[in-house]
Parts: structure tokens; C-alpha cells; sequence
């Protein structure tokens, strides 16, 4: 069975034009990314953004003065973000990142939203990894319930994407990863409805282990 993550990425590579057309509009990620900027504070700051698509989120960060390092599964995308937002791209699975500690923040904007419930255990620990300690996680999933495969969103015939859909998100935050559970003000939770199976300590990693300054649901 192909995997769901390279059957999106190979449509990606694609549609990478018309994609970054349809979404060349980031004043909503403008904002948030300033909220970032604000979270790290003053000095030159390594951000790794990941699933960085065509590069237009990497090059906002860059725009602030931080150190930005786009990662992606799709070639096509990293080809695209090297020709118009030079700087350092890297195709990398994030269930298996190939970084050190070394980032103060991952910027994960509509990524892990094309991610079977499954791959979490996985790409959920490597992004805890590879924070430096006191490091936030940004990332955005879609509103629903359950995984789908979708089509026909784009000019090319047969490009399917699969997503998972997730009921809710409230975030009360921002923390940051720390090794013990944040205090009641602190806390951020996820409220999911995924397939049966979904491991409850992936569940119990969302809602405390991981440190975000937003968590939110894309309609």
C-alpha cells in the first residue's frame, strides 16, 4: 500500500505552481509568525520550518532576522523554494528528522495535517527532539473528524492529498516544552476523534508534552 504522505508529496511535486498561486496570500501567517517573533524575543533565532511547501513561510521568517531552515517531502516544492526564497532547504521526513537539538522554534503550518493518526508517535517525539529546551512548536491541523483523501482541487487531472480531520483544539497557552506538566494556567489541550487505535499516550504527548504558542483547526 502506497504511503498517504509520499502519494501527497508526488502530487505536490506536481501542482507546485498552482499551489503557491492559490496561497500566495500569508497575511494570516504573517501574523502569527509575528506572534513568534515575539515569543522568541530579540537575536538571531533557528526555526525550522517544516512542511515549507513553496518557501513563502521560510522567507517571512527570514524577514524577521531568524535563522529560518525549510524542510519538505515534496521535491518539487524544495525546487521551487530554492529558485524563489533562496536559503537552506532540506527534503526530510518529519518522522524522522535529520537534525540535532538546534531549533528554537518549528513553524509546522498545514503539514502534519496530511499525517494518518499513526504517523504522530513518530513525528510528534522527533519534533520534541529537535527543539533546544525551552523551544515552541506551531502547528495547525484540519477541522473534521477522521482521515480522507481529497481530489480535484487542482488543473492537473488525478492529484489526491490525504488529510486527517480533528474535532477540536483549545489553547490556553503558550508554554513551552519543559520536562514536567505545565501548571492549570499553563495547560493546552487537544480534544481528537480519529479512527479507533489512536494511541492514548499520543493524545496525552499533544495535550502535554509538546509546547505551543497556538494550535489551531483549519476549515
Amino acid at each position: 500500500m502506497t504511503d498517504p504522505s509520499i502519494a501527497t508529496a508526488l502530487t505536490y511535486d506536481r501542482v507546485t505552481q498552482e499551489y503557491h498561486d492559490k496561497r500566495r496570500d500569508r497575511s494570516l501567517a504573517q501574523e502569527r509568525l509575528a506572534r513568534i517573533g515575539l515569543l522568541l524575543g530579540p537575536g538571531r533565532n533557528r526555526v525550522l520550518d517544516l512542511g515549507c511547501g513553496p518557501g513563502y513561510d521560510a522567507a517571512l521568517i527570514r524577514a524577521q532576522d531568524h535563522c529560518a531552515i525549510g524542510a519538505d517531502l515534496s521535491s518539487g516544492m524544495l525546487s521551487f523554494a530554492r529558485r524563489h526564497h533562496p536559503g537552506p532547504y532540506l527534503r526530510t521526513d518529519m518522522r524522522r528528522l535529520t537534525f540535532a537539538a538546534a531549533f528554537d522554534a518549528i513553524w509546522a503550518n498545514a503539514s502534519m495535517l496530511h499525517r494518518e493518526p499513526t504517523d504522530f508517535p513518530g513525528a510528534l517525539p522527533e519534533c520534541h527532539r529537535v527543539l533546544k529546551a525551552g523551544g515552541y512548536l506551531a502547528l495547525s491541523l484540519k477541522a473534521g473528524e477522521g482521515p480522507a483523501w481529497e481530489n480535484g482541487c487542482f488543473a492537473v487531472e488525478d492529484a489526491p492529498r490525504f488529510f486527517t480531520y480533528w474535532t477540536a483544539a483549545i489553547s490556553t497557552g503558550p508554554w513551552r516544552q519543559r520536562d514536567s506538566a505545565p501548571s492549570a494556567g499553563q495547560r493546552a489541550t487537544a480534544r481528537m476523534n480519529t479512527r479507533p487505535g489512536f494511541p492514548a499516550w499520543c493524545k496525552s504527548r499533544i495535550e502535554r508534552a509538546l509546547a505551543h504558542p497556538f494550535l489551531s483547526l483549519q476549515s
